[in-house]
This record gives structure tokens, sequence and C-alpha cells, in this order.
């Protein structure tokens, strides 16, 4: 069986947030798509280790942003879900 190729992708929802993926992704990833909710999104295109590094960035660097995934060539879609939790320590 041939393995699933995924692209990846995040969404900044805020101007800090593009700021900051700028900072770490070259401007060709860069663009807008249409993704499977029919509308148009502008997205940076990663790998799997960067999208989860801006997912666990999330509340230390105060970003605000969507993951996105894409198999193959099909549909760009929201993962949000497939994000890993971060555990956050209470103190006791």
């Amino acid at each position: 069986m041939k393995k699933r190729e995924y692209t990846w992708y995040v969404e900044p929802l805020d101007s800090h947030t593009n700021l900051a993926v700028s900072m770490q992704l070259s401007e060709e990833n860069f663009g807008q798509f249409v993704c499977a909710d029919q509308e148009r999104h502008n997205l940076w295109r990663c790998d799997l280790l960067e999208a989860v590094a801006f997912w666990r960035s999330k509340i230390s660097a105060g970003l605000t942003l969507n993951v996105y995934n894409q198999e193959g060539n099909g549909q760009i879609r929201l993962c949000n879900f497939l994000m890993p939790k971060k555990k956050i320590k209470t103190a006791g």
C-alpha cells in the first residue's frame, strides 16, 4: 500500500501571527488557496513539524492560527483537530 503524502499549511489569523510565520518560512510558501469550505484563505505551506511547532507556540508566543492539510492533490481542509493538545501544568 502506498504511503499517503500530505502538504501542511498554517493560516495566521492576525498581523502578529503573520509576521511570526513570515519570519520562519520563505515567501515562496505563501499563497491564497480555495479550501474545502469553498472560501479563499491566505496560507503558508510548511511541513508537519513546522505546523506542530507553530501550533504549540500559540500560548507562549501569542499566536492565533489555523492548521490545514492536503492529502495528495485533494482539497485543502482545516485540521486543527489533528494538532496535539498542549498539556498545561498546574501548581499543587
